[in-house]
């Protein structure tokens, strides 16, 4: 594979609105900054309507803050393509105008503590039902999301909302490790919660040999999900729960932040892996008898890219032009997120990897086509694939959902009889019998 071009990836058209029943609708998180910003701005210059989640989307001035910075943004883009189309011969059509941007339906997404991923959660399922309305009248919401770009991430010296750096050792609410609540616990928690608008009618994608296009979840990982196997006396190997805890801040935090990385394979490893049960939950939960299949799952590495995360790694004394020679722009960043939404995954050569097992290569697999800096591929590090570890992190995750589902109760109306507090139902009998 090479790398694309600035206006990105071959094949982005593909996710511009074709069907009658309105624009397509996809989900970013972290989409108030950074590579989450840029990423909403593509697809909402491609049609779609975008869901974008922000932190701090109740904070006075804030998304009116974001939402000039993305007017702009838009009317800039519009502006160039008008005029390379006017500059190409014999071109006979309009430029590009408003009308063929999509629409950005901005909600609170705070991955901060348990409480604030289903709060976010709600949500999405609410603005879905109410986008469903405004397009085709009722419909179901099964399969209203046609991609999620997950982009959140917290690392280093940034603080949280108690005030305190993330270096220092910090508990959220929910007596997890910051780092690791934000990272990987919280907003695999929102993806359980959201995963029924990402499922696809079966007969949709069965004709198909490749992955569907549609009804993909695509999360930003790190490379440093690899580095807790690196033998640094600087960098402690975490290798359960009870290591980082232990931890108390007596060592470096990024040991903490590459744990957190590593969790996220783990977890979406075991979603892997408990995707045929949540097509069975869902499926009896509707009233149609359709077959279902479950959202392709892809965790991919943007690469190096200049953006505020970066100025909490790299020293003061750092030049300008060691950055644009060595690091990728936002912009450029986001088509990794972007890439994985459209590319035919059965032309992308596979990794190799060893003792996987069949299982890999189902439909429902771990798309662990990891996208480097130099666009190559390369495969998880061996603890991604430690089936100790994974239970662990199920088990802390699974907890927490029976605790959600006893807690909440249902804001949404009945739409095929599915709700997020019945969906929470099902999911709770689902992770009840795995973790048996």
């Amino acid at each position: 594979m090479t790398a694309w071009s600035p206006e990105g990836p071959e094949g982005l058209v593909k996710l511009h609105c074709t069907s009658e029943s309105g624009n397509r609708l996809v989900l970013v998180t972290g989409a108030d900054g950074g590579v989450g910003f840029e990423t909403a701005l593509a697809l909402l210059l491609a049609g779609c309507d975008v869901l974008m989640g922000i932190r701090d989307f109740d904070r006075p001035g804030h998304w009116a803050r974001v939402q000039e910075r993305l007017d702009c943004r838009i009317v800039d883009e519009l502006m160039k393509k008008g005029d390379k189309l006017n500059a190409s011969p014999g071109h006979g059509k309009a430029g590009p105008s408003m009308d063929d941007v999509g629409r950005a339906l901005p909600f609170k997404c705070d991955f901060t503590d348990m409480v604030g991923a289903r709060g976010a959660a709600q949500e999405v399922w609410s603005i879905v039902a109410e986008h469903n309305q405004a397009g085709a009248g009722e419909k179901s919401v099964v399969g209203a999301i046609t991609h999620y770009i997950g982009t959140v991430g917290v690392g280093f010296d940034r603080p949280t909302l108690k005030g305190e750096l993330v270096s220092r050792y910090t508990e959220n609410d929910d007596g997890i490790e910051y780092q690791l609540g934000i990272n990987a616990i919280n907003p695999f928690i929102f993806t359980l919660l959201v995963w029924p608008l990402l499922a696809r009618p079966f007969e949709e994608t069965a004709a198909k040999e490749a992955a569907p296009v549609d009804g993909r979840i695509v999360l930003t990982n790190s490379i440093a999900n690899a580095w807790n196997t690196l033998p640094l006396a600087v960098e402690p190997q975490y290798r359960s729960w009870e290591t980082v805890r232990g931890d108390g801040g007596k060592r470096w935090a990024a040991g903490r932040y590459n744990f957190s990385k590593l969790t996220q394979l783990l977890l979406l490893t075991k979603l892997r892996d408990i995707s045929p049960s949540l097509v069975a939950a869902l499926q009896s939960s509707l009233e149609s008898h359709t077959p279902l299949i479950a959202p392709f799952l892809l965790s991919l590495h943007p690469g190096e890219v200049n953006t505020p995360f970066l100025d909490l790694m790299l020293p003061s004394w750092r030049c300008t032009w060691i950055e644009q020679m060595t690091c990728l722009t936002p912009r450029q960043g986001a088509w990794t997120g972007l890439w994985g939404c459209v590319v035919d995954l059965a032309g992308v050569p596979r990794p190799r990897l060893s003792g996987m097992g069949s299982k890999f290569d189902s439909q429902a697999d771990v798309g662990y086509h990891y996208l480097l800096s130099l666009c190559t591929f390369g495969k998880p590090c061996s603890l991604a694939r430690d089936s100790a570890l994974i239970n662990d992190c199920w088990r802390l995750v699974g907890s927490r959902l029976a605790f959600f589902h006893a807690s909440n109760t249902d804001e949404n109306g009945p739409v095929d009889g599915l709700t997020l507090h019945s969906w929470e139902g099902k999911l709770s009998q689902v992770v009840k019998a795995s973790l048996e």
